[in-house]
């Protein structure tokens, strides 16, 4: 017999603090975009980079960051995860 599954959105909200060294921003210059990732402004970095944390993917485990140590960034308060919502999809 085989297993029947059914599929859900599930919307988390995610609270937490992440702390960056400044030489994690210094490196994101104008020849690093060119390579890695054409990030804009500070904001972006830190989306970047606290996404793949969330994702247990370190620092020195991201494209442009492997040079630098991996508590370059870190969580200054772990992430919090609160259900926001959870939808049957058809």
């Amino acid at each position: 017999m085989p297993h029947e599954s059914e599929s859900f959105d599930v919307t988390f909200k995610v609270t937490a603090r992440i702390s960056i060294n400044k030489e994690v921003f210094k490196q994101v210059d104008e020849d690093w975009k060119k390579t890695f990732y054409n990030l804009e402004n500070i904001n972006d970095i830190v989306e970047m980079i606290a996404y793949n944390m969330l994702n247990g993917i370190s620092l020195s485990n991201l494209d442009g960051f492997a040079n630098l140590p991996t508590n370059y960034a870190f969580w200054d308060i772990d992430p919090e995860y609160e259900l926001e919502d959870i939808e049957k999809v058809d």
